[in-house]
């Protein structure tokens, strides 16, 4: 069953529609985002099936459109610095490769949502156990933190590119390869030296763009499918907590 957008002005696959937006050949002002988005959900509820790579490129060429769209309404400067538009590419890339792998861990936590018992706590075990999710909290409240996160450091972003001009030669980001594995090494350490716990905005806030915070965000997941930490919050809008998984004799 493949997906076709339905409207009065253009009928055929998204990805095509896409195409002939960048090009030119549509008018990004007369398609309805709505209408789109409404038709996809419809198809996703037909599916036998939910297939995640479809969801994948539909949410990468929606995104793409609607920023399309954003840039015909508001008002743009007259030249655009090429390398800045480039580094931005290159970051919507690979932040879209990271939000992929994100789907998949939750997918896996909807699958094996149960709870095991763990082994004593050690750097080493962390990485290669093979056990379960540990939430002490509805999964949605912690991505809600995670997506406030990611909201404050867009809102950063924006203001820093604002403070240094279109035309500024400094990069826009600083790539470096962040690794789940060390991520989860930095987590694992910081909880055995502490004995109350870190605070989930511990974690995540303060780190230098958005690609940590996905990292980290995944760690913190891993974590907890493995059972090696448990994250917990009190109650509703309270602090949410993470603390180490102890061995029950």
């Amino acid at each position: 069953m493949v997906y076709e957008v339905q409207l009065e002005s253009f009928q055929g696959p998204l990805e095509l529609l896409y195409q002939l937006v960048k090009k030119n050949r549509i008018e990004i002002s007369n398609i309805s985002l709505a209408s789109i988005t409404e038709q996809y959900l419809d198809y996703l509820n037909n599916l036998q099936e939910f297939n995640l790579d479809y969801a994948s490129e539909f949410m990468l060429i929606a995104t793409e459109l609607i920023a399309i769209k954003a840039r015909t309404i508001l008002p743009q400067d007259d030249e655009i610095d090429e390398e800045d538009e480039g580094n931005k590419l290159v970051r919507r890339l690979k932040e879209y490769h990271l939000f992929k792998k994100i789907s998949l861990v939750l997918r896996d936590f909807e699958e094996k949502s149960c709870k095991m018992f763990s082994r004593p706590i050690n750097e080493e075990s962390f990485i290669s156990a093979d056990l379960r999710l540990n939430l002490d909290l509805e999964l949605s409240q912690l991505i809600t933190a995670y997506q406030k996160s990611i909201n404050s450091i867009s809102k950063k972003e924006e203001e820093e590119e604002g403070q240094r001009g279109v035309k500024s030669h400094l990069p826009d980001f600083k790539f470096e390869e962040i690794k789940i594995e060390d991520k989860i090494r930095e987590i694992v350490r910081r909880l055995l030296e502490t004995e109350t716990g870190l605070s989930f905005k511990e974690l995540i806030n303060n780190r230098k763009n958005r690609i940590e915070i996905v990292v980290t965000f995944l760690s913190i997941l891993e974590l907890a499918r493995q059972s090696k930490i448990r994250v917990k919050q009190d109650r509703v809008f309270s602090n949410i907590n993470l603390s180490r998984v102890l061995a029950k004799n």
